[in-house]
């Protein structure tokens, strides 16, 4: 388990919605991975399954990630 500064933020998931906006779908892959990958707690599964999502899968599932870690019990 990493660092509990690395816990994912309210400034990660603004701009987790302002890169979906800017992003294509390639670009939008990597910035999830890359949030998740270095979250306090990376999810393997989710790792596994991005290169198979849409846009508004992404953005759904980051964000459910980040509630998750933040104790706020999103299934």
């Amino acid at each position: 388990m990493k660092d509990a500064s690395t816990k994912i933020k309210d400034t990660n998931l603004e701009d987790l919605y302002d890169a979906y906006g800017k992003m294509n779908l390639v670009e939008f892959r990597e910035f999830v991975r890359d949030l998740i990958k270095n979250a306090r707690a990376p999810n393997p599964s989710i790792l596994r399954k991005i290169d198979t999502m849409s846009k508004d899968q992404l953005v759904f599932t980051a964000t459910n990630f980040a509630f998750k870690g933040q104790g706020m019990g999103v299934s």
